[in-house]
């Protein structure tokens, strides 16, 4: 359930919301308290009733479905052995989906023509992406 609330909030979601979170709640059809977490969560506000998201928080906000998609698939073994229907409902391409999911501790791998994830104990995470001079 709590995927689905998420899933409407990622694809109803823009990069500036305004509004109460009441009103913006009943914009985006979602209970009070489930949209009041993901607006502190997944946006900055910036200004009284208005919340703005950043391409950080849509990445945070995409890596959390990832990953509640991956427990919903198999919650007893934490794996997933398709990762194609999450990135096309995300308009992902699969390798970026790949990555973040490396990111969050998933081990990735190409099997025939889909790609799946586990997540392994102890986990592992790849190292840190380094940024070139410009910041970029």
């Amino acid at each position: 359930m709590i995927l689905n609330f998420l899933l409407f909030f990622f694809n109803k979601k823009t990069l500036s919301i305004r509004g109460s979170v009441t009103e913006i709640s009943k914009s985006m059809s979602l209970p009070k308290d489930v949209c009041q977490e993901f607006l502190n969560i997944f946006t900055e506000k910036s200004a009284k009733n208005l919340y703005r998201a950043t391409k950080q928080d849509n990445d945070k906000c995409m890596i959390y479905i990832l990953i509640l998609y991956v427990m919903a698939n198999s919650p007893s073994t934490i794996q997933v052995s398709d990762v194609e229907p999450i990135s096309r409902e995300l308009k992902l391409e699969i390798s970026k989906t790949s990555n973040m999911l490396r990111e969050a501790g998933f081990t990735v791998a190409k099997k025939g023509a889909s790609t799946g994830a586990v997540l392994n104990v102890p986990l592992t995470f790849p190292p840190p992406k380094r940024r070139g001079r410009g910041g970029k």
